[in-house]
């Protein structure tokens, strides 16, 4: 569909992602939906046509660059939202993706109009993109009680992106909950 409903007749870089976000976002198309809790893959995306900011970024990203456009993920890692539920506080960030034609940037956003960001969006990894969908869903098992699961998920985004603090912090917290101080510690 892509090819055939955004790449056709060779269009000029513009018109492709003028093209890809009405593929996106219209009926005819995708139809894609933002649903903050929908940390899906990009296929499950496809099936229910719901995305969170993560998914929504990873499938984007993916089409972009079959349309040979000059995408990146984007990390806005201070945003004004968090929520707590039996006795865990959680802390969001926010991704995108930013497009490059020429000297002009694009921004696409599924929740742009739901984030209050503390500061720019700054471009990120590939690998850091894959690496909060584990640290997701570790969190999703977190919040199910599964720690176990949990765990093997944070080690995959760790490995991922090692550096990242925050990835850290949520292992630590399954570490902590499944028993291990030391190693939450």
């Amino acid at each position: 569909r892509l090819h055939a409903e955004v790449l056709a007749g060779n269009p000029g870089a513009h018109q492709r992602l003028d093209r890809l976000g009405r593929f996106m976002f219209e009926p005819e198309g995708l139809g894609m939906a933002y649903r903050e809790e929908a940390n899906h893959s990009v296929a499950q995306a496809y099936a229910t046509r719901t995305a969170n900011c993560l998914t929504f970024t990873l499938l984007f990203v993916a089409l972009a660059r079959q349309a040979d456009l000059d995408v990146a993920p984007q990390e806005i890692e201070e945003t004004l939202a968090w929520r707590q539920a039996d006795g865990t506080l959680y802390l969001s960030n926010h991704v995108n993706a930013v497009v490059r034609i020429g000297s002009r940037r694009y921004i696409v956003d599924v929740a742009g109009d739901n984030v209050i960001a503390r500061d720019a969006p700054a471009p990120i990894s590939d690998e850091r993109l894959m690496s909060h969908y584990y640290n997701n869903l570790a969190v999703q098992r977190l919040e199910q009680g599964d720690n176990v699961a949990g765990l093997a998920l944070a080690d995959t985004a760790l490995a991922l992106d090692p550096a990242y603090a925050s990835h850290w912090s949520n292992a630590g917290v399954l570490h902590l909950r499944n028993g291990d101080i030391a190693s939450a510690e």
